[in-house]
């Protein structure tokens, strides 16, 4: 007997039937009845058994999909609520904003004695504080000052300790030199902070552009050199 798998009880009554209407009236009527019942009362179960597993497995897939979704969706894997979010926040922020200011003391605070600090240019990779200060000295000129900034998709996540947070984002950065003002955007930022003492430092920041989001600008400086020779040979 072929059993279709959707409608179960169906099959089987009317297999039932035409089992019961070919058995003789009178003789071996309920021994072949009673197996077939039995039969597909099994069928039934199976069914049923089938249909409970592959709902605990849908929902199982559901949760395990809403829970990677959340992940991935902005700013709702992370939790803004937790105490110390906004004053790390605060300090990813002003390690680009302190410009604005020009506060060379609050700025080095912001800052481990160990650092690295790896950004879009090959002399800018610094590791220590203090190389960072020496680094830094460029920025004093009085021509130069920070104007705006803004991060974008900013992502925050904390240890399970609580004491280091680490964060992406993609960083728009103006300033202005001799009251010209100029802008790099979407520099991809990444960076890592500890808590000491209370207080969050970056322990690494990096900056960076993807090979394939180079801006023109960038590639006419460095590279039209290597362009020529190429169109040359």
């Amino acid at each position: 007997m072929q059993i279709n798998p959707l409608k179960p009880t169906e099959t089987c009554v009317t297999h039932f039937a035409a089992q019961a209407e070919s058995t003789p009236r009178y003789s071996g009527l309920v021994p072949p009845i009673y197996k077939l019942y039995r039969y597909c009362h099994s069928i039934f179960i199976k069914h049923h058994q089938l249909k409970r597993s592959m709902k605990k497995l849908i929902l199982t897939i559901s949760i395990v999909m809403c829970f990677c979704f959340g992940l991935i969706s902005n700013g709702e894997a992370q939790d803004t609520t937790l105490p110390d979010y906004e004053a790390v926040k605060e300090t990813i922020e002003q390690s680009i904003g302190w410009a604005i200011e020009k506060d060379f003391d609050k700025m080095f605070r912001l800052w481990d004695e160990n650092m690295f600090h790896f950004w879009l240019f090959s002399n800018s990779l610094v590791v220590g504080l203090d190389s960072f200060k020496i680094y830094a000295e460029s920025w004093k000129d009085p021509d130069f000052r920070g104007t705006r900034f803004e991060f974008k998709d900013l992502r925050i996540v904390f240890s399970s300790a609580g004491d280091v947070a680490w964060y992406s984002c993609f960083l728009d950065d103006c300033g202005s030199f001799k009251g010209k003002e100029f802008c790099i955007e979407n520099v991809f930022q990444t960076g890592v902070l500890e808590k000491q003492e209370g207080r969050w430092v970056h322990v690494l920041m990096h900056g960076s552009y993807p090979v394939d989001k180079i801006p023109e600008n960038y590639l006419r400086e460095f590279y039209s050199d290597l362009f020529r020779e190429r169109e040359q040979e």
